[in-house]
């Protein structure tokens, strides 16, 4: 696997269409793939985020996947958050 850097600024990788965490093209984030083997299952973390969840750096770097820094959170949270961190209301 080769890490590249997707349009968003994301480490992503090419695991294949049939891996739970993939998108249509068989790609996968770094960080999504490391959130997963945390909890030992990428099924119920792609759930997660179907269900609205995102996993958000808490240092807000992308590039830091490490399993301390991520974390899984609803999406309006995340939203708000980053918001407060803009100055916007």
């Amino acid at each position: 696997m080769t890490p590249f850097l997707g349009n968003q600024g994301y480490v992503r990788v090419h695991v294949g269409a049939d891996h739970p965490l993939a998108d249509r093209n068989g790609k996968a984030s770094i960080h999504h793939l490391v959130k997963a083997s945390a909890g030992r299952d990428g099924r119920k973390l792609r759930e997660a985020i179907r269900a609205g969840k995102l996993v958000h750096h808490a240092d807000d770097d992308k590039a830091n996947n490490s399993r301390g820094n991520l974390r899984l959170i609803e999406r309006a949270k995340h939203t708000a958050m980053h918001n407060r961190k803009r100055g916007a209301k």
